[in-house]
């Protein structure tokens, strides 16, 4: 699996597209922000990297925001998330030219009349997925929010990795926590909307020097974009990226070692590269046996209840209190 620059796999696979279709739609998990100001993101950069006009459609996603723009000549559209907006975009030829006319629509509930036949399909799947979803799993003393780059339930999660993996270290990527549960008792629904990708976990056994090119990854930007297990991090973010990293120490007092080998848990999405782990590509993954969201789970059974996530801050920037 190879992570390249959007535009560059666009191009790629113009020509065979064109060939075979009148119209060239690009669907990408990529989206803008245009909350205030000029507007900004991967999928408008995806545009200035492609030759004017030369897709007729971008339909993004990921921000879950509205988008409806033009860059480089070349229709974007994004409709928001959870059917909040519909985008209508019709093609109108006009001689050797298309033209794309796109509209947003809010589709209001009372001005909709539902197919009954339909709707018979879905509640017989909604009452089979709920009994599921439904199942009870654990209880939590306090609501676990994903806010800022590190909090408690990050933590949870990257012991949950170690633990059930029995490695010596973990890390979760945070793009990959996908929502925040309430306190209480929570659900095997709830647990899932956390962890929804259904990513293998693997092991990977790793020297110290690739441990700390990871963490430098991790750190690279204004906050942490990880949380880890098994270790603490102290970093500078004033130094250049790439020498952030100032002290690493396991959980059993000692400093990471660059020429030590380590067994490290995480999801198959960062050992194929993903997020911009390409460090960790070289290594033979292990398969543990579940996805990331079993181990979770089955963490989460072994904890005395209410369980109580860790609180203590693995990421530690020079110059915080």
């Amino acid at each position: 699996m190879a992570f390249a620059a959007g535009a560059q796999a666009v191009r790629r696979a113009l020509p065979r597209a064109r060939a075979g279709a009148d119209v060239v739609i690009v669907v990408a998990h990529a989206g803008a922000v245009c909350d205030s100001g000029p507007c900004h993101g991967e999928v408008l950069d995806l545009a200035r990297g492609l030759d004017s006009g030369s897709v007729n459609l971008i339909v993004a996603g990921h921000t879950h925001r509205v988008l409806n723009t033009r860059v480089n000549g070349i229709p974007i559209v994004e409709a928001g998330s959870s059917g909040n907006a519909i985008a209508i975009a019709d093609f109108v030829r006009r001689g050797r030219r298309i033209d794309v006319r796109i509209q947003i629509d809010t589709p209001y509930v009372d001005q909709v009349t539902p197919d009954a036949a339909l709707t018979a399909v879905v509640e017989r799947y909604q009452r089979n997925f709920e009994s599921l979803t439904s199942r009870a799993v654990a209880t939590l003393r306090l609501p676990l929010d994903r806010s800022g780059s590190d909090y408690a339930l990050g933590r949870l999660i990257a012991d949950a990795f170690r633990t059930i993996a029995r490695a010596d270290l973990s890390i979760v990527n945070n793009g990959g926590i996908r929502t925040g549960l309430p306190g209480g008792g929570i659900s095997f629904g709830d647990v899932y909307q956390v962890l929804p990708f259904q990513n293998r976990l693997v092991t990977l056994r790793v020297r110290g020097e690739v441990i700390r090119q990871a963490l430098e990854h991790a750190v690279d930007g204004a906050t942490p974009d990880a949380h880890v297990s098994g270790m603490e991090v102290w970093y500078d973010p004033r130094h250049r990226v790439g020498r952030r990293i100032t002290k690493v120490k396991l959980e059993n007092g000692r400093d990471l070692s660059s020429g030590a080998t380590y067994t490290l848990a995480v999801g198959d999405f960062l050992a194929a590269g993903g997020s911009g782990y390409a460090m960790l590509t070289r290594f033979p993954a292990a398969d543990v046996g579940m996805t990331d969201l079993d181990a979770v789970l089955r963490y989460l059974t072994i904890l005395r209840q209410p369980v109580d996530a860790p609180r203590d801050s693995r990421f530690h920037a020079a110059g915080s209190r």
